[in-house]
């Protein structure tokens, strides 16, 4: 009995060890965070559509690369060498020593002369099914897979915009503009270009650390077409043009959503007929290729 007892024992004693050992192993990838499954795939060699494969009931952590980055919501800006993101522009500038105010910036001069008429013009679309998005306004549009289109998007970026620049003990008045696009008010201006300007100053003196950041990381969301992919960025707008600016290759960014293109008739602008099928694809599809609306090239221009 005194044996059977010993290698009962035994065994537990081993089974206790293996998960141990598991768990540790598997936590160095897999932790909880706010109850979501988080799958870290960063300090790895594997791209996004990868890790989105390997993981696919969890958000992600991984490297992207910035040429697959777009920023700048419906502008769809990359994050590489000859991208014309306006922030990446003026951060380079600031970094040059050629820019020392918003006056002088060409974030001022892009939000001063790239103004939308219309939500049809932001999407990109020169011809619609669906007039409304004639007179519709610019700000009040997003991407076709995120939400139906309307007056409600606008109150919440109002709303965002307000709540960041309380934070940072800037006055900027409600309606004040969007980041993405002009017109912005004076203030709107000077709030972004500060934060452009605060973050060039911290990675000169103290490099980036992303850990300083883990409390608030960089998101987006995943875009897939069979082999190809983008990560459009939710929440880190500026870290990622001022990363760019600075020579970086890759960036760390938390995917939070993953949208495939044969999703299509699901997406809530085409449930909600704002935009057809076909439209919806055409958006997506420049999106993922990094071009701008057609509108922004007649700014360049």
């Amino acid at each position: 009995m005194a044996k059977i007892s010993t290698l009962s024992t035994l065994r537990s004693f081993i089974t206790f060890l293996t998960r141990k050992l598991f768990l540790k192993v598997t936590n160095k990838i897999l932790h909880v965070c706010n109850t979501e499954y988080i799958a870290d795939f960063s300090s790895l060699p594997v791209s996004p559509l990868d890790a989105a494969t390997r993981a696919p009931s969890c958000m992600v952590k991984v490297s992207v690369d910035v040429d697959k980055i777009r920023s700048l919501n419906l502008m769809a800006f990359s994050c590489g060498v000859d991208t014309a993101h306006p922030f990446a522009i003026t951060a380079r500038e600031i970094m040059a020593g050629h820019c020392k105010s918003y006056k002088t910036s060409p974030l001022r001069d892009y939000y001063n002369n790239f103004q939308p008429s219309s939500a049809k013009d932001l999407l990109g679309l020169k011809i619609v099914n669906n007039d409304r998005l004639c007179a519709l306004d610019a700000s009040c549009v997003t991407f076709p897979w995120d939400k139906s289109f309307g007056n409600k998007i606008r109150r919440k970026r109002d709303k965002i915009s307000l709540l960041e620049s309380k934070h940072s003990h800037f006055n900027v008045p409600a309606n004040s503009g969007w980041l993405a696009i002009g017109p912005v008010s004076l203030e709107k201006g000077l709030f972004e270009f500060n934060r452009i300007f605060k973050l060039i100053i911290s990675l000169k003196s103290k490099g980036y650390k992303e850990s300083v950041c883990a409390s608030d990381p960089m998101t987006g969301c995943l875009l897939i077409d069979g082999d190809d992919y983008a990560v459009v960025i939710s929440s880190g707008e500026h870290r990622a043009a001022c990363l760019s600016a600075f020579g970086v290759k890759y960036v760390t960014v938390l995917i939070r959503k993953v949208v495939n293109r044969k999703s299509v008739a699901t997406w809530p602008a085409v449930v909600k007929k704002d935009l057809t099928v076909g439209e919806s694809l055409k958006i997506f599809d420049r999106v993922l290729n990094g071009n701008q609306p057609f509108s922004f090239y007649k700014y360049q221009l």
